[in-house]
């Protein structure tokens, strides 16, 4: 039977003492692997690392590094280490006991693979709604990963070569950096999703999971860096990057900004009428009232968006898809419409 190695736990931290001391506690209670603790404190101020000393003494590694950004702390904790394995924690999140004892015997049992994710729990503040995140239980392609991102750091195990073959995380992005480094290691190497649920996400108020626009914008520019190099049709395309906006005029929405959902829903729709069937009805409705009808509509549809909507719908349902795109394309003001053909 294969020996189970040694694992890192890479902590990046700034000015978060007060979060900080719980995802260290849930780290030291990993049981199974030999696992060493890594904090890096990038450039804080408000004295975590001496706290973090002075608690936990030699129990922890505590590094200082001038501020650089959370890529930046973690691929200094990832050159300042040295075990065969290591797993990324954010300073807010936790470990669920097992975790990596778990995720560290599959590959030990799987030399084959390179990484491994696992299913958790993602809690927002305030109100500690939580909501279950499973994995399938199989190999994970890049495909995959490219149509959704499995889970945050904390969810993956990695083998250290697999980081270092991919080159580590991508300093210029400021979000999504994560989903960004695991399609690199997808693109070189094999992935596997353990069924296992052993970690807590916290989403709070102001995390960057919570900055829509540079999330947009980031997964955005992320998924066309990858796009090429999946194998995919290029409507296969057209609609992957649509679902990934779409998601952010939801958020959008539930932020309270309407008109910028409504700009988004617009290019969203100008890419691909598949985002016709991603926006839920209540959303969709929303966007509605607040849509203007085009003149050029006019003899296409009784005078609302809503029902040039649905005449675009019934084009497309009859199978007349350019039909039903002459009408999108003017109900979100993007080209003028022409007369249709008698």
């Amino acid at each position: 039977m294969a020996e189970t190695p040694d694992v890192d736990i890479i902590i990046p931290t700034w000015n978060r003492r007060a979060l900080v001391t719980a995802a260290v506690q849930s780290a030291l209670a990993q049981e199974g692997p030999r696992t060493r603790v890594t904090v890096v404190d990038d450039g804080g101020t408000d004295g975590t690392a001496a706290a973090l000393r002075a608690r936990f003494g030699g129990r922890i590694a505590v590094l200082e590094k001038p501020n650089g950004g959370l890529s930046s702390a973690r691929n200094h904790g990832l050159a300042a280490t040295s075990a065969s394995l290591v797993s990324f924690l954010d300073d807010d999140d936790l470990l669920l006991p097992g975790k990596v004892a778990v995720q560290a015997r599959f590959l030990a049992g799987h030399p084959e693979y390179d990484g491994c994710v696992g299913g958790g729990y993602l809690r927002t503040h305030p109100g500690g709604h939580t909501e279950l995140v499973e994995v399938p239980d199989c190999a994970m392609e890049c495909a995959m990963l490219l149509a959704q991102n499995p889970g945050p750091p904390l969810a993956f195990l990695w083998r250290r070569e697999a980081i270092l073959r991919a080159g580590g995380f991508d300093e210029t992005l400021p979000s999504v950096e994560d989903w960004d480094l695991w399609l690199r290691c997808a693109r070189v190497g094999r992935v596997h999703g353990v069924p296992h649920r052993g970690y807590v996400y916290e989403l709070r108020a102001g995390n960057m999971s919570r900055d829509h626009e540079r999330m947009l914008a980031c997964t955005t520019a992320v998924f066309d860096r990858h796009a090429g190099h999946v194998r995919l049709t290029d409507r296969e395309r057209r609609r992957l990057r649509c679902r990934h906006r779409v998601k952010f005029v939801r958020r959008f929405y539930d932020a309270g900004d309407d008109a910028r959902a409504a700009a988004l829903f617009r290019e969203c729709l100008a890419e691909s009428e598949y985002a016709l069937r991603l926006l839920p009805a209540g959303y969709l409705r929303r966007f509605l009232r607040l849509t203007a009808l085009p003149p050029g509509l006019a003899g296409l549809a009784p005078g609302s968006a809503r029902h040039a909507l649905r005449a675009a719908l019934r084009q497309f349902a009859a199978g007349d898809a350019p039909g039903g795109r002459r009408i999108l394309r003017a109900l979100t003001g993007l080209a003028p419409v022409r007369a249709p053909r008698p």
